[in-house]
């Protein structure tokens, strides 16, 4: 997994770690350009990624596709939220 400014990469296998190059998939995730900042995988299939401003994804097909997930836009997570 990779992220960079919103967007986010995942390895479609366990990345050799002796290769100077690893193979990553983006995954369709549609942020509004928040930034992601961590990405964990509860199953092999579902995984969820975290981003600013309270976002929350989640995917069920292992990373491949997310789509929002609103049950954290209650909870402030911002000092000016």
């Amino acid at each position: 997994m990779t992220l960079n400014g919103g967007k986010l990469f995942v390895s479609p296998t366990d990345p050799n770690l002796s290769s100077d190059s690893f193979e990553f998939n983006e995954a369709n995730i549609k942020t509004g350009g928040y930034g992601i900042t961590d990405v964990a995988w509860r199953t092999a299939n579902e995984v969820w990624a975290v981003g600013g401003s309270n976002t929350m994804y989640v995917s069920t097909d292992n990373g491949k596709n997310f789509s929002f997930d609103k049950s954290a836009n209650s909870i402030p997570g911002n000092l000016y939220n």
